[in-house]
């Protein structure tokens, strides 16, 4: 195997890094120089100064400064109280946090029709699902639901087997969460229509996806 990185020297290096604001296990297959080179690279942004003062107007973050301020707390512990501080803020502010799920919202299709799994925005708007308002209730379940066919549409795109099929799995369980939780008569309606969308080769893994959900809520109804 080559260095995936220069791609001439045999890659001696074969190694799983937790990568990027949704902590995402990636393998490196790298040669000696190039592991040295970006290890080297990694270890310069632990410890570093922090980068930015707490802020000073939360309630009206936007979910591109939101997003920024975890992002370097992943890169550099010193800007964790940041974040930190920003979350603990947004619980006074429900409709600064329902506003931010809608641009969570946008900001996850983009990643989507790029064919990549937007975690932390999906996240962050399925966990937002309890400062919606009735108003904007309906706006909400239909976002939900165009997320969770994307990423049916994109898992069925990826050859089996293949590691990337888990990101989108677990993507489409909290989104399927949120949908339960907030709109049950549209989640048994989605439920319906993904089971013949799924691929037919992999059918038992929806299978298992809403058997553990349906777990995981039974469990909450009896704690």
């Amino acid at each position: 195997m080559l260095c995936e990185q220069c791609g001439k020297a045999e890659a001696t290096v074969h190694a799983s890094v937790v990568e990027g604001m949704a902590a995402v296990l990636t393998e490196k297959h790298l040669c000696d120089p190039c592991y040295g080179i970006e290890e080297s690279e990694r270890q310069k942004r632990y410890n570093l100064p922090a980068t930015k003062p707490l802020p000073t107007d939360v309630e009206h973050i936007t979910a591109s400064e939101y997003l920024q301020a975890h992002q370097l707390a992943v890169l550099n512990a010193v800007d964790k109280p940041a974040a930190q501080y920003v979350d603990k803020e947004l619980e006074r502010f429900p409709r600064t946090r329902e506003r931010l799920a809608f641009e969570m919202f946008e900001l996850a299709w983009e990643i989507l029709a790029r064919g990549e799994a937007p975690m932390h925005e999906a996240g962050f708007a399925g966990c937002a699902r309890r400062d919606i308002t009735p108003e904007r209730l309906p706006e909400y379940l239909k976002w939900l639901e165009k997320l969770i066919f994307r990423c049916c549409e994109l898992r069925n795109q990826v050859p089996l087997p293949a590691p990337r099929h888990e990101q989108f799995v677990f993507l489409l369980s909290l989104l399927l969460i949120s949908l339960r939780d907030v709109g049950a008569d549209r989640y048994a309606a989605t439920v319906d229509a993904l089971k013949s969308q799924w691929r037919k080769a992999d059918s038992d893994r929806l299978e298992d996806i809403l058997s553990e959900l349906e777990k995981a809520a039974m469990t909450r109804l009896n704690s």
